[in-house]
């Protein structure tokens, strides 16, 4: 699956849940890295947030909260792209209800900001890989 996203200022909640010792002991585990703090938000169009949600509950990798205060999620190893560049990443879907059906959130080992050209507003091409069905 492949499709590009608007990059979008997020709402700054991330960064507290992506340092949790327990959220970077399961990426490193599940997702082979340890995320950066912090969410690289994507603004997509409905049937793109649609299929990424399928694919989450067909093939995701769920990161499993020890305490109630957090939720669980999902996870979609991902490549993020832009200029040229290409980094790895991991979409994250947190299993909450009501969760933005509007925007795509992803999680990097690296500052984004700092390793593409970022800017408001710029287009971002995402590409998840699958298996074959």
């Amino acid at each position: 699956m492949r499709f590009s996203g608007r990059f979008c200022r997020g709402r700054g909640e991330a960064a507290a849940f992506t340092v949790l010792p327990w959220v970077g002991e399961q990426c490193r585990e599940k997702l082979g890295f340890v995320p950066y703090p912090g969410t690289v938000n994507l603004a997509v169009g409905r049937e793109v947030q649609t299929e990424v949600a399928r694919l989450a509950r067909r093939a995701g990798i769920k990161l499993v909260s020890p305490d109630r205060q957090y939720c669980d999620a999902l996870c979609l190893p991902a490549r993020l792209e832009a200029g040229g560049v290409a980094l790895p990443a991991a979409i994250i879907l947190p299993l909450v209800p009501g969760y933005d059906e509007g925007t795509v959130e992803l999680l990097a080992p690296v500052r984004v900001s700092e390793a593409l050209p970022l800017a408001e507003d710029v287009m971002l091409e995402v590409e998840v890989p699958q298996d074959e069905e």
